[in-house]
C-alpha cells in the first residue's frame, strides 16, 4: 500500500454545515439560537487508536459531544472493547489506559466478588464488605466479618473507636496496629483459583457505533453532495438513535475473517491497523471497517453510494481503501483497480 499525506490523498471534503444537525457553520444557529461551531470528528473514536490524521471538521461541538457521551461511550466502555484497549494499551481522552473490571458471580466458595487489574497488571480480589452476628456451639454470640483485609481492618478500627470493641483501661493506642493485625490474622483467608464471570453485550450499541464510524467515513470519501442527499439519510438516523435494533441489524454484515489479510497481505507494519474502505457489492457498496486487526472488529457497513462512485473513483485515482495506525500522521492508500484485483482473487479462493 502507498503511503501519501493527508492532503494528497483528498479526504479534505469541507462541508459549510454539520453532517449531522445540517445546520450551517457559517451566520447559521441552531435550534438554541446560537452559533454552531466546528469540531474535530475523529473517524474511529479516539479510545480506539483513531489518529487525528484520519478525522473530518465538519461535525458542529454540540453534536460531538452529544454522540461521543452516548455513541461512542457505550461501544468503548462495553466489556469487550475495554479488554482490547487494555490489551493494546489504548488511553482514552483522560490519558488512561482502562483497567479491567470483572463482576464476579461467584468464586469456588461460592462467594460473589469482583476482580479489577489495573493498567500495570496488579490484581485486586474485591468482595463485599459483610458483618453478621452467629452463634457458636455453646451459644456464646461472636460478630462473623468478611471482606478483604483493608475491609476488615476498617471495620475493626471504626467499632473500636465507637467503643463497640471494649478495650482495657491501660491499652495504649500505639499498639493498635499491631492489635488489628492480630485480629485480622486470626481470620481464614480464602485464595481463589476458579471464577466464574458473566457479561453482556447490547449489539444496538455497537451497530451504532459502526454505523457512524461508516458514515464518517463515507462523508470523507464522496462529499457533502452525498452526505446531505437521500442516500445518506439512513446512516444518520441510525447514529442519531432513530431506529431500533431490528431496524440497524440489515446494515451491518460480516465478512469473512481472512479479508482483512487478503487486502493488506502480510504487512507486519499494518498488523494492528485500522483498515477502512469502499468497496462495491450487488446492493450498491459497503463500507469495510477493520479495526486494530481484531476479528470482532471486522465488518462491512452497507450504504447507497452516488451512483458513478466507481467510474469517479477510476477516473480520479483516489484511494478506496486506507490503512492507518492509532499514532500515524500519514495515511496508506489503495487504488480502486488495485482493490478490485484483490478482491477478485479473494473470492476465486
Amino acid at each position: 500500500m502507498r503511503s501519501r499525506r493527508r492532503r494528497e490523498v483528498g479526504y479534505m471534503h469541507r462541508s459549510d454545515r454539520c453532517i449531522y444537525c445540517m445546520n450551517p457553520f457559517r451566520g447559521g444557529a441552531n435550534r438554541d439560537g446560537q452559533f454552531v461551531e466546528r469540531s474535530r470528528e475523529h473517524i474511529v473514536p479516539y479510545a480506539l487508536g483513531g489518529p487525528n490524521v484520519l478525522s473530518t471538521n465538519d461535525v458542529c461541538r454540540e453534536c460531538n459531544s452529544k454522540l461521543g457521551s452516548s455513541v461512542d461511550s457505550a461501544f468503548i466502555n462495553s466489556e469487550p472493547i475495554i479488554m482490547i484497549r487494555h490489551h493494546l494499551k489504548l488511553p482514552g481522552h483522560s490519558g488512561k489506559i482502562p483497567a479491567l473490571k470483572f463482576p464476579l458471580s461467584k468464586d469456588e466458595h461460592g462467594e460473589a466478588l469482583s476482580v479489577t487489574i489495573e493498567a500495570d497488571g496488579t490484581i485486586c480480589r474485591n468482595v463485599s464488605e459483610r458483618v453478621r452476628k452467629i452463634e457458636l456451639e455453646d451459644g456464646t454470640q461472636i460478630d462473623e466479618i468478611r471482606g478483604t483485609r483493608d475491609q476488615v481492618e476498617q471495620v475493626l478500627r471504626t467499632r473500636i473507636r465507637r467503643g463497640t470493641i471494649k478495650l482495657p483501661s491501660n491499652f495504649d493506642l500505639d499498639e493498635m496496629d499491631e492489635l488489628i493485625a492480630g485480629l485480622v490474622s486470626q481470620s481464614s483467608v480464602h485464595t481463589s483459583r476458579a471464577v466464574e464471570s458473566t457479561f453482556t453485550v447490547n449489539l444496538a450499541d455497537h451497530f451504532r457505533a459502526f454505523i457512524k464510524i461508516a458514515f464518517n467515513f463515507a462523508h470523507i470519501m464522496f462529499g457533502p453532495d452525498w452526505t446531505f442527499s437521500e442516500r445518506a439519510d439512513p446512516l444518520r438516523r441510525a447514529v442519531l438513535d432513530e431506529m431500533n435494533f431490528k431496524q440497524l441489524s440489515p446494515f451491518v454484515m460480516k465478512p469473512r475473517p481472512d479479508l482483512r489479510k487478503a487486502l493488506i497481505g502480510r504487512d507486519m507494519h499494518l498488523e494492528t491497523a485500522h483498515i477502512l474502505g469502499v468497496l462495491p457489492t450487488p446492493q450498491g457498496a459497503s463500507v469495510l471497517i477493520s479495526l486494530l486487526g481484531v476479528d470482532m472488529l471486522l465488518v462491512a457497513i452497507q450504504i447507497s453510494p452516488p451512483p458513478d462512485f466507481v467510474v469517479t473513483a477510476l477516473i480520479n485515482e483516489r484511494p478506496a481503501l486506507i490503512a492507518v495506525t492509532p499514532d500515524a500522521t500519514e495515511l496508506s492508500g489503495m487504488g480502486f483497480e488495485e482493490l478490485m484485483s484483490r478482491l477478485s482473487a479473494f473470492t476465486k479462493d
